[in-house]
């Protein structure tokens, strides 16, 4: 039997939960504020727990974060300190020191820290990945990323919106086709105060050039304007968005192959697999992995402020 604890029973919270409540074999245990003693359907009461502390001594395998961002550092924290596996929720955390902290005590207590990009296991992401097996580095010309997002007025400044949001596009590019990466350039526009669009420049250590923009405005409708990442090799172009791939020949302009809305799994039922058989998971990002995505969002903003 898998023990596992959810803390937070937010939106990404409660899809956690019901996509465990399903599985075979696992019990699961929640803490949330905000929920209290209240019934929770197909929890048992005794589940329920008083606090992040209490969760925490239920000698659980796992631990699935969902908590407010503030809380993410902290509760991996304790939680690795007690030998317990996390699957930590985005932001993971908003330095690279803190998640220097996490690796070290992750290696220490031999407690593996995952963090939940959920489009890793999209099938879209897979084909993605599947088909870039076959092109060499030196077949890439160059990569574009492009992110748009509406602006919530519940977070402060849009950079932080930038890593929720944009740490998914960075994610996505290192996992289907790992290429370190030295950041050239960053400009970021405000606007009211916040960081409104930007744009920057990274060079592969294979010379391949990476294009990422990104605009955050009120009047941007994700579902007119996608969010989209394109590979332009010599013969064709991959376009790779959060609900559909295209594969695009470059000689006549035909579309070669398209998939859209494949089945995605779930980054709580990998972890909970992971757990069942004691392995580690390729598919989940390490948060040695997610030590690379928080620098290099760190430097966009050095970068930024540097060229003025």
């Amino acid at each position: 039997m898998t023990r596992i604890g959810i803390s937070g029973l937010g939106l990404r919270g409660m899809y956690h939960l019901t996509s465990l409540k399903q599985a075979r074999d696992t019990q699961v245990f929640v803490f949330s504020p905000s929920v209290g003693h209240r019934v929770i359907e197909g929890i048992q009461k005794e589940s329920i727990c008083d606090s992040y502390e209490d969760m925490l001594s239920r000698k659980l395998d796992g631990v699935i974060i969902s908590s407010p961002d503030n809380e993410h550092f902290e509760q991996s924290l304790m939680a690795a300190q007690k030998k317990v596996h996390v699957l930590l929720e985005k932001p993971s955390t908003y330095s690279s020191a803190e998640a220097q902290r996490l690796i070290e005590v992750s290696n220490l207590n031999k407690a593996h820290i995952y963090v939940a990009y959920q489009r890793r296991l999209s099938g879209i992401c897979l084909k993605a990945k599947e088909f870039l097996k076959g092109i060499t580095p030196e077949d890439i010309k160059s990569i574009h990323c492009c992110i748009y997002t509406d602006v919530s007025e519940k977070i402060k400044y849009t950079s932080k919106l930038f890593f929720n949001i944009g740490c998914h596009y960075i994610d996505c590019l290192n996992y289907i086709l790992p290429v370190p990466s030295k950041l050239l350039s960053a400009q970021i526009f405000s606007k009211d105060g916040k960081d409104s669009n930007g744009n920057l420049t990274l060079l592969a250590n294979n010379q391949i050039p990476i294009f990422i923009s990104f605009e955050f405005s009120a009047v941007t409708f994700p579902e007119l304007v996608e969010s989209h990442i394109n590979v332009y090799t010599k013969g064709h172009s991959l376009v790779l968005s959060n609900s559909s791939l295209k594969c695009i020949d470059k000689a006549n302009g035909r579309v070669d192959e398209v998939h859209e809305n494949l089945d995605a799994d779930n980054c709580a039922l990998e972890f909970n697999r992971v757990l069942a058989r004691k392995e580690e998971s390729a598919r989940l990002c390490s948060i040695n992995e997610e030590l690379q995505n928080v620098l290099l969002l760190e430097n966009i903003y050095k970068k930024a402020v540097e060229n003025g």
